[in-house]
């Protein structure tokens, strides 16, 4: 039985039917393929000293470094509470890379003779992760969820990557064809590692995988038809990576490894063309950012609804804007950095320098 009988209706009744049925079909129906996010405040880094904020776990504890208090250190910050992470000793400069779901730490430090790599433990404290033999430097980007740590060790043979197991042993990866110098800029649970390599053409992103066998292999991976550069920057347990390629003039764009196929094209935000993917998870959602006419935004990617400004994806926001999304944990915890809402006049609208930091955790609503 029909649910409206038009010919039972008066005229009255007819033209106000088909004006709610017109109404109703043109009415705009939003779909959420995303749950919205809610955006905590943590930290706020104020301007004069070189500020990195990188890494995130389910928790919500975010590492990074800064000028805090005499000098340049790597900090924390746990239930909003900013600490400093304890390095190597006699250290002028310290940073923070990575965290994973049992707060163990790994980062870098000056130690005035050389760079060296730490792990920071907050039970036990800090130690040096030490170098290959013959080496003097060493730097560590992330840690995985068996206490791996990945990153690279120099000397007179030059930049080679290398991971350190968690009782300290350090190996250094397979050569990567072609590659003069290599670096592991992060790892998945099954220690397979992705990262940067200088090659004669130029950087080029590179990774270490099993391929279904038991030893890692290292391979350079391939960027955009006819672009020249490409970095390695996140990878999932699945085996998928996220970065960059960036084509002859400049102009770079986010793209994503999937096993065994050839980098995608994440696209942009609009009206823009720049983006680079900072991060992925294990659902494959990728965060990093996008140059805009109105700045740079911060965007979350994903298969069903391709890339958004997060900005749109907040339950709230008054005040802020997120420029770059540079962290996402495995259930979805992404990690962002915003500055005060620009002014209005466009000759300031890009000077991002002359505000403070203002690092946001974003938590997926059910």
């Amino acid at each position: 039985m029909p649910l409206f009988v038009l010919g039972d209706c008066s005229s009255i009744a007819k033209i106000t039917l088909l004006a709610f049925l017109a109404a109703t079909i043109a009415m705009p129906i939003r779909v959420l393929a995303q749950p919205p996010y809610t955006a905590t405040e943590i930290v706020t880094i104020r301007e004069g000293s070189s500020r990195v904020v990188r890494g995130i776990n389910d928790a919500g504890d975010v590492v990074g470094g800064a000028r805090v208090g005499p000098r340049q250190q790597a900090f924390a910050v746990r239930n909003r509470q900013l600490g400093v992470v304890a390095t190597v000793p006699d250290t002028d400069y310290s940073v923070a890379m990575g965290i994973n779901e049992l707060g163990e730490i790994v980062g870098s430090a000056n130690t005035g003779m050389a760079v060296r790599a730490f792990r920071s433990i907050a039970a036990s404290g800090s130690v040096d992760l030490g170098t290959l033999p013959g080496d003097t430097g060493s730097e560590a980007f992330a840690i995985n969820q068996a206490g791996v740590a990945a990153g690279a060790s120099s000397g007179p043979a030059g930049i080679r990557a290398v991971t350190w197991s968690r009782n300290g042993v350090i190996s250094a990866l397979p050569p990567v064809p072609g590659a003069q110098s290599t670096r592991a800029l992060t790892i998945n649970d099954a220690g397979e590692t992705a990262g940067i390599a200088t090659t004669t053409s130029g950087p080029r992103a590179v990774a270490w995988t099993r391929g279904g066998g038991p030893n890692l292999a290292g391979a350079v991976l391939g960027g955009l038809p006819g672009d020249r550069a490409s970095e390695a920057l996140s990878l999932n347990n699945s085996g998928q990576i996220v970065g960059s390629s960036e084509d002859a003039i400049g102009s770079r764009r986010a793209v994503l490894w999937a096993p065994n196929t050839a980098a995608r094209d994440l696209g942009a935000l609009a009206p823009g063309s720049f983006s680079r993917a900072l991060g992925i998870n294990d659902r494959g959602d990728v965060i990093g950012s996008s140059e805009t006419n109105a700045g740079s935004r911060a965007f979350l990617w994903t298969a069903a609804a391709g890339i958004r400004d997060l900005n749109d994806l907040l339950t709230s926001r008054a005040g802020f804007v997120l420029t770059h999304a540079v962290a996402i944990s495995a259930r979805g915890v992404i990690l962002a950095i915003g500055q005060d809402d620009p002014p209005a006049d466009p000759d300031h609208a890009h000077d991002h320098h002359e505000f403070p930091m203002r690092v946001f955790v974003l938590v997926p609503q059910p």
